[in-house]
C-alpha cells in the first residue's frame, strides 16, 4: 500500500496499467490496493478514462530527511528512529520495546495508527500520511517525583517547535493541549513504566494535525483544527517531525536535574486558562473560579470565592468559560 502511495504522492494522474507495471502487479491488484488506502482514510479520485491521483500532493515520512533537519546540539540525542506504515499506537509500540530493555533516545512514528489514545484513553483519530503522531522515549533513574511536571513541559516543547515552523496564535490548555485559539492542535500523551520510586521510563506521544483530510474529521469529537489552516499555507510533515525531535530528546536528557522549573514560565506565557473564568470537573463535582496558572510542580490552580484551590493529573477535565 505504501509503495503505491508513493506513486500516487505527486498528485498526478495515473492509469491503472502503469501503476500496476510499476508495481509488478495486475490493475485488480491495484483496485484492491487502491481500496484499501481509502479504507484508511486516504481521499483518491477517480478520473474517467485517465487513472488515479490524490486531491493534492503528499509527503511521506522520510527518516534520512528527517535526520538531515534535526538540530545538531539533539543529534547526540537520537538513538534510533522507528517509521510505520500502520501500528496501533507509537505510545504502545515503544511501552512494549521499552519492558524488553531498549535504550533512551528512541523515536517511533507512524503513518497511521488504528488504535490512537488521547489523555483518558479517548480516541486520537490517525488518518494515514496526514498529521504527526510520533512517540519518544527516555530511561531515569530517580522515581516518578523527579518527572513531575513532565507533560507540561511537553506541552511547551510542542508549541515551541510549531513556532520555529511558522505557527503562531497558539496556547497551552492544561494539562496536555496545544490549542489555537478556542480549537485543539495537538495533544500530550506521557506515560510510565518501571519502579515509581526507582529506574524507570517515560513513553511521550505527541500528536499534532498537520492537514485532516475530510473523510476523517467527523469522526473528531471536539472543536480542531490543523496547521494548514491555522497557517494558511503547506507546512512540511518532515520539517515538522524534525523540530519535534531537536527539542523534544534534549529537554528529556536534562528534566531528571532540571525539573519543570526551567518551564515554569514559559508555560505561563502561553496558559490559556490565565486570568480565564474556569470550570474544574472533578468526577461529578464541579469547581468554579479563575485560571491562577500552575504551581512548581505542574498542578493547576484555581481561584476561587474560598481561596486558591490546587488540581493534580486524573480524572479531570478544565472547561474555559462559565
Amino acid at each position: 500500500m505504501k509503495s503505491l502511495l508513493r506513486l500516487l504522492a505527486d498528485g498526478h494522474v495515473h492509469s491503472g496499467q502503469s501503476l500496476g507495471e510499476a508495481l509488478g502487479v495486475s490493475r485488480a491488484a491495484i483496485w484492491k490496493q487502491l481500496a484499501r488506502l481509502e479504507a484508511s482514510g486516504v481521499s483518491v479520485e477517480r478520473i474517467r478514462r485517465q487513472g488515479y491521483c490524490l486531491p493534492s500532493p503528499l509527503e511521506l515520512l522520510d527518516a534520512d530527511a528527517i535526520r538531515m533537519m534535526v538540530d545538531p546540539a539533539a543529534k547526540p540525542y537520537l538513538r534510533d528512529m522507528y517509521i510505520h506504515d500502520e501500528t496501533g499506537s507509537t505510545n504502545a509500540w515503544l511501552m512494549g520495546e521499552a519492558v524488553k530493555g531498549m535504550s533512551s533516545g528512541v523515536v517511533c512514528l507512524a503513518e497511521s495508527q488504528s488504535q490512537g489514545r488521547g489523555r483518558r484513553g479517548r480516541e486520537w483519530v490517525s488518518p494515514y500520511a496526514s498529521n504527526i503522531y510520533i512517540s519518544f522515549l527516555w530511561r531515569y533513574g530517580s522515581g516518578a517525583t523527579a518527572l513531575e511536571g513532565l507533560s507540561l513541559a511537553a506541552g511547551v516543547m510542542a508549541l515551541e517547535a510549531l513556532q520555529s515552523q511558522g505557527v503562531s496564535g497558539l496556547s497551552l490548555k492544561w494539562p496536555n493541549d496545544v490549542m489555537a485559539g478556542e480549537r485543539k492542535l495537538g495533544g500530550i500523551l506521557l506515560e510510565m513504566g518501571g519502579d515509581p520510586a526507582g529506574e524507570c521510563f517515560v513513553v511521550l506521544g505527541i500528536g499534532i494535525n498537520m492537514h485532516m483530510p475530510s473523510l476523517a474529521a467527523g469522526q473528531i469529537g471536539q472543536p480542531w483544527t490543523d496547521v494548514a489552516t491555522v497557517t494558511g499555507r503547506p507546512v512540511s510533515r518532515n520539517a515538522m517531525v524534525a523540530a519535534l525531535v531537536s527539542h523534544v530528546l534534549p529537554a528529556l536528557a536534562a528534566y531528571e536535574e532540571n525539573g519543570f522549573s526551567l518551564f515554569r514560565s514559559r508555560w505561563a506565557q502561553a496558559d490559556a486558562c490565565q486570568s480565564m473564568p474556569v470550570r474544574v470537573l472533578v468526577g461529578e463535582t464541579v469547581h468554579v473560579g479563575v485560571g491562577a496558572g500552575v504551581d512548581e510542580r505542574g498542578a493547576f490552580r484555581l481561584q476561587t470565592d474560598a481561596g486558591v484551590e490546587t488540581f493534580h493529573g486524573g480524572e479531570i477535565s478544565l472547561r474555559i468559560g462559565q
